[in-house]
């Protein structure tokens, strides 16, 4: 159980190092919060992006050996080739935006930062 104490406005304080009320009612680690919020909330979106990206490429690539099991395995049917290279062609669209959308992304920070690396 954290500890309690008053704080310099007479309320009690929430005293574990992590909480946010001891942050910012004036607990040690005041001095911090504002380098916690900028610093991990960039962190946080490149991660969250780099892993969307990851995921993004995997699933696009399970859905293109998809689209080529069912060309491969269409028998000479017509509507089922048709099938597999719409699924192929999709997935090679949608891998490519991803892609494309993160170079974009790139390119404007390293723009707008006015250095390479990110």
């Amino acid at each position: 159980m954290p500890e309690r104490g008053a704080a310099e406005s007479g309320r009690i304080v929430d005293r574990h190092p992590l909480s946010l009320a001891g942050l910012v009612e004036g607990h040690e680690n005041n001095g911090r919060f504002h380098h916690l919020i900028e610093g991990n909330i960039i962190t946080l979106f490149n991660s969250l992006a780099t892993t969307f990206r990851n995921i993004s490429i995997a699933v696009g690539t399970v859905a293109f050996m998809w689209g080529a099991l069912i060309y491969a395995t269409a028998g000479g049917s017509p509507r089922q080739m048709e099938q597999g290279k719409a699924a192929m062609v999709a997935s090679v669209v949608g891998v490519g935006a991803v892609v494309l959308a993160t170079a974009i992304v790139t390119i404007v920070r390293n723009a707008l930062s006015g250095g390479a690396g990110g």
